[in-house]
């Protein structure tokens, strides 16, 4: 929709806007280029890290300190952590090893670095050896496309490109079954339970229900209610179990 023919822009603002679109179009591949040469970069040093661990002891403590301390050469330079730069080195060398075209429509600007995120994270569930085929379909799906339109369509495609069926993934995946319990401040805690979708959908809605009605029994007066019962502010708290109960 164009939008000048629904506000009122001056000629002179309609002119400057016309400049910060056509600079923002020359922009783009060029931002996308050095972005592009950094994830390069950052493979290089992930690459020497790996050359490096090779040839210490067969010890997971003597390669984790290789990668955190080319990690932290790194890191040193470009004002993040040890911990960040590492996750950065992973995923820089897993879209250079994987997604060659994903990079290459990327550095030429004709899609950008969240189209590129997007895909390496919808190929995750592919394994290594069928990424070649998702990777040159989909950076041609991401031209000229939103990143939150074309999400959908990406995880539609990994499905689809998989050489295992659903069934065999669920079968596999319901042997990851995990509880995982992260600290947050005030006394409370967050458990995050992985489960199969329909068991966890049951017990959403069945927490959901519990949830509103005691909300409703707390909102609702009862024949003993007091002044202060009455004064008392309603339970408001809606959307979902983490705010409900």
């Amino acid at each position: 929709m164009n939008t000048s023919r629904l506000i009122e822009f001056s000629e002179e603002d309609l002119a400057e806007l016309d400049e910060v679109a056509h600079a923002a179009e020359r922009i783009t591949p060029a931002l996308g280029a050095m972005e592009v040469e950094n994830v390069r970069n950052q493979a290089r040093a992930g690459a020497i890290a790996e050359r490096v661990s090779r040839r210490q002891p067969a010890s997971v403590r003597s390669q984790e300190m290789v990668y955190r301390s080319v990690a932290a050469e790194l890191a040193g330079v470009t004002f993040t952590t040890d911990r960040s730069m590492q996750a950065q080195i992973t995923q820089a060398v897993e879209w250079v090893e994987c997604y060659p075209a994903t990079l290459a429509a990327w550095e030429a600007g004709r899609i950008t670095r969240g189209h590129a995120t997007a895909v390496l994270r919808c190929g995750t569930v592919l394994p290594r050896d069928a990424r070649a085929e998702f990777d040159a379909q989909a950076a041609e799906m991401c031209v000229g496309q939103s990143v939150g339109r074309v999400k959908d369509r990406l995880d539609h495609l990994a499905q689809e490109l998989h050489p295992r069926t659903l069934a065999e993934r669920h079968a596999k995946a319901r042997e990851e079954r995990r509880v995982s319990v992260t600290p947050l401040r005030d006394g409370m805690s967050e458990l995050v339970a992985t489960l199969p979708t329909l068991l966890a959908e049951g017990i959403s809605d069945r927490l959901n229900e519990q949830a509103a009605s005691i909300i409703d029994a707390r909102n609702a007066p009862g024949d003993d209610a007091t002044d202060a019962d009455a004064d008392a502010e309603p339970d408001c708290r809606t959307g979902g179990v983490r705010c409900s109960v």
